[in-house]
């Protein structure tokens, strides 16, 4: 156990003395704050939208059957959200999915219906930013739905929080040795440790940890050519999640050597290279969507200023 990191002279040793079962506690209870806030971030994104759809609905100057239906389903984004900030819990994705799903339906279906006319433009492109939640709320499902989540016991969440104060908040003695990186193009940075046989990442302000096993670990740099400068973006994979980043290069020289290899491109296997590619598309597409959400709504202002 790890019981005090005043001054960090105990925390590698005790790391590398955990047993195969402790580091399975540690990382069911990392694990199970991450589920935490993910699902919390993803409630208050979605309860926003919601909110949006339920006035759409409601404030229609000529409420019909299409109209009340748009309001019932933001409602229920409403409620959902609210369930899972309160209440997180893997089956929370599911149930926001599942509701996501038919109201970007719904509002695809109200915008085709009014032929692309006006405000229906914009509740389309409402659906259509929806639908994206869709697929991230069911991949995120599908990541925490695989994995144990026991409730983790006070002893084990003493270790937990003690392991990420060191590695959060590293003394002088440690930093050298630690990997640092930033994750889902987060602005926060990661400090990593990185022991013979697995890896423990701490976020510097979020008292969330990453542990992964060796194998699990792999950091490949999104473009081959930028690996000379001092900070380039990379794809992060651990385990079946996969991340997009951002490390300096002699922390990425530290993985490499930690893995024993020196090409980086070694590491990219088929399905690694398809998740890279697929990864690259859906952040340009969302860029090139929220581009013509900003443009439509500049259009929109500018033309109600014209005749009012």
């Amino acid at each position: 156990m790890i019981n005090t990191v005043a001054d960090n002279q105990n925390l590698k040793p005790s790391l590398l003395a955990l047993s195969s079962q402790q580091f399975d506690s540690l990382k069911q209870v990392g694990t199970y704050y991450r589920l935490i806030r993910v699902l919390r971030a993803t409630g208050w994104v979605n309860l926003f939208l919601g909110g949006l759809t339920l006035w759409l609905g409601s404030s229609a100057f000529y409420p019909n059957i299409f109209t009340n239906i748009q309001t019932v389903l933001g409602f229920l984004i409403i409620v959902q959200s609210l369930w899972a900030i309160i209440r997180p819990g893997a089956n929370g994705f599911l149930a926001l999915t599942c509701v996501l799903l038919l109201c970007g339906l719904w509002n695809l279906f109200i915008t085709f219906y009014g032929r692309l006319s006006g405000a229906d433009v914009f509740v389309g492109l409402l659906g259509i930013y929806q639908l994206w939640g869709v697929y991230r709320t069911y991949k995120s499902y599908q990541l925490f739905a695989e994995l144990p989540m026991p409730n983790p016991t006070p002893e084990v969440v003493q270790q937990y929080d003690a392991i990420w104060e060191g590695l959060a908040n590293p003394a002088p003695t440690l930093s050298p040795e630690l990997m640092k990186m930033q994750l889902n193009r987060n602005r926060y940075w990661w400090n990593g440790l990185l022991l013979p046989n697995y890896a423990v990442l701490a976020h510097t302000r979020q008292k969330v940890l990453l542990l992964v096993s060796k194998p699990e670990l792999v950091i490949v740099p999104e473009n081959t050519k930028a690996i000379n400068r001092d900070k380039f973006a990379i794809f992060a994979q651990f385990g079946k999640e996969s991340l997009v980043g951002k490390i300096y290069r002699s922390g990425f020289q530290q993985y490499l050597q930690w893995k024993g290899i020196t090409d980086p491109e070694v590491e990219v296997s088929g399905s690694l290279a398809r998740k890279r590619q697929v990864r690259k598309i859906a952040w340009w597409m969302m860029v090139a969507f929220l581009a013509v959400v900003a443009l439509l709504m500049a259009f929109m202002i500018s033309t109600v200023m014209k005749y009012s």
